[in-house]
């Protein structure tokens, strides 16, 4: 009998599982696949306070800034906060830490579902081909977006926005961002400085072509490796009693940039915090609710006012002009509604200026309908 099976040894997974053993709880981890890590679906793009918990030796790249590329024109942004970390090795280093606190790893384990027997949860899974069951107090969902143990709670899952990445031989030193709706339908693209090569990526349900234009343009460089992921956009879950849901399973990540590492992390120490109370799920979900939970209901909000307004390019291009100091100064990528926040105070500011671009707009997106 265990006390904790964590199923998936992403950062989640394994972060959280190293906090339990440290803690004394006896854990065991599963995650289907053969090497940690694996393939690698993030392009590391963080805030600097990631490094508390990745450290300064996975520091790939320190971008200068980033320019945000819109059928409007282009805005430079300066932010010296960002940094690009290395994934594959971060996940390497956070379930190396686990194992070393107690945690026994199975990789090459999938999970299957859960029954609650005896007052235990049964944990069947297939490894090897066989299927192999396990006892425990705790069950904790860290299997990512299309996470199979909330499916066996019967919890919906939000919408998945599928995303396809390159990573190329190219040295820069710059993030760059591509805005249009018209061809994007329902996010945006990216690349992302790491090292001596790039990541070049898009997520959106019905633009997967885009990064092969935007690779068209450096028809000499070498692509090494293609994959690919899904980013969560909802409400956040955290499960129900006894069994529990971090990171991307519990959709802890942000809906305006995708970003889940730090929603990773918070949730893992959230869910810690709360196994020795009385009722573990209230806890949770008030330190989840009052903490960073209320930033990603934040962030979900102002993904939805962006869906419905991002075609205003002509408003969005002079307001960010207008707002571009200020974004530069308070801009952050765990906490985008900050720097939304300063654009509101700037809009409210020039609102008769920008009056001009929206009725600009407007006429644009009338006679694009007719087309």
């Amino acid at each position: 009998m265990y006390d904790i099976i964590t199923v998936g040894a992403g950062p989640a997974g394994s972060y959280f599982s190293g906090l339990a053993s440290k803690n004394g709880f006896k854990v065991l981890q599963l995650d289907f696949k053969s090497e940690i890590g694996i393939p690698n679906h993030c392009s590391g793009l963080v805030n600097e306070r990631i490094i508390k918990y990745s450290g300064d030796d996975l520091v790939l790249e320190k971008p200068e800034g980033a320019t945000i590329f819109t059928p409007q024109g282009s805005i430079e942004l300066k932010n010296r906060n960002m940094v690009v970390i290395d994934r594959i090795g971060l996940d390497k280093k956070l379930s190396n830490e686990a194992i070393e606190s107690g945690t026994i790893l199975s990789l090459n384990s999938r999970f299957i579902e859960f029954k609650r027997e005896n007052n235990a949860i049964a944990v069947y899974y297939q490894r090897k081909g066989k299927i192999e069951k396990a006892s425990t107090k705790i069950l904790v969902g860290a299997d990512g977006p299309a996470s199979n143990v909330k499916r066996n709670l019967g919890i919906s899952g939000p919408l998945l926005l599928p995303s396809i990445q390159f990573d190329i031989k190219k040295r820069d030193s710059n993030v760059k961002i591509w805005l249009n709706r018209k061809k994007i339908k329902d996010f945006f693209a990216w690349e992302v400085p790491q090292g001596q090569s790039s990541e070049v990526g898009i997520s959106g349900r019905y633009s997967l072509d885009f990064p092969y234009d935007l690779l068209s343009n450096y028809p000499k460089i070498e692509i090494f490796r293609k994959r690919g992921g899904l980013i969560p956009i909802g409400k956040s879950t955290l499960g129900v009693p006894g069994i529990y849901l971090i990171g991307d399973a519990a959709v802890a990540n942000k809906a305006t940039t995708g970003g889940g590492l730090l929603g990773a992390f918070k949730s893992a120490e959230y869910l810690m915090s709360s196994l020795n109370k009385t009722d573990t799920l209230t806890s949770y979900r008030k330190l989840w609710e009052s903490g960073f939970g209320r930033d990603i209901r934040n962030a979900y909000f102002l993904r939805k006012i962006i869906d419905k307004t991002e075609i205003l390019y002509n408003l969005w291009y002079n307001t960010f002009k207008f707002s571009n100091k200020v974004i530069n100064k308070v801009g952050d990528v765990d906490y985008p509604e900050i720097a939304a926040m300063a654009i509101l105070d700037i809009s409210i500011i020039y609102a008769p200026i920008l009056l001009k671009y929206f009725i600009s707009d407007l006429v644009q997106i009338h006679n694009y309908s007719k087309q």
